[in-house]
């Protein structure tokens, strides 16, 4: 098996938490953004981090929200399947959201090609994913939430380019989000100083959001 639950079960349960909603809250105008330009028959998103929906601004027709999990309580349309195979036919969807999805498997590059062969021409693909070098993503990683973290298959934004380019895709934008995770006490003693020169530097900044939109 080439998932991880134990990561996609912790993002349920921290998105429903004061500091995942505030990630939600700086997630969900990028990824609506984003869904404003696409249209089409179907939207596949696959796997559930938020109660919340993130395709509610979506112009396209058909949703579908397909997970690992059962999701009795999920509005609109829903499959329960492996993401390891996806039980879609070849060319049939519009869009794919994949909020966290590639740090949820052991093989992302796997999932990617899944994905492809299941895109229209012209189709597009929305991927969230944390940063590794991000402030507020290493101090998960060595916090109270170390275990998950460091459980989760975190890539690099310039990976995923690399891999949708091999496919043959063309990215339209890169987006990250931009909010410090220094505390106040943190600023006045200069914890975690250090990890914002290594945001800066490589041109990302905090909580995580690379956004790779490829056609």
């Amino acid at each position: 098996m080439m998932t991880n639950p134990s990561f996609q079960s912790f993002l349920h349960r921290f998105y429903q938490t004061p500091k995942g909603q505030s990630l939600f809250r700086q997630e969900k105008p990028l990824i609506d953004h984003a869904l404003a330009h696409v249209f089409g028959l179907y939207l596949v998103q696959l796997g559930r981090v938020s109660t919340d929906s993130l395709l509610e601004n979506s112009r396209v027709n058909c949703k579908v929200l397909l997970d690992d999990h059962a999701l009795p309580e999920a509005s609109g349309l829903r499959i329960q399947a492996d993401m390891d195979y996806l039980p879609i036919r070849n060319d049939a969807v519009d869009v794919f959201v994949l909020p966290h999805s590639l740090e949820s498997v052991t093989d992302p590059y796997h999932l990617l090609r899944q994905v492809d062969s299941a895109l229209v021409p012209e189709g597009h693909v929305l991927i969230t994913g944390f940063n590794p070098l991000g402030c507020r993503t290493m101090r998960n990683h060595f916090g109270e939430h170390r275990r998950h973290f460091k459980a989760a298959n975190l890539i690099r934004a310039h990976r995923v380019v690399d891999w949708l380019s091999l496919l043959g895709y063309d990215i339209e934008q890169v987006t990250y989000s931009s909010i410090s995770c220094l505390t106040r006490q943190d600023a006045e003693q200069g914890t975690w100083r250090w990890v914002e020169g290594l945001e800066k530097h490589w041109g990302a900044w905090d909580w995580i959001l690379e956004m790779c939109i490829a056609f």
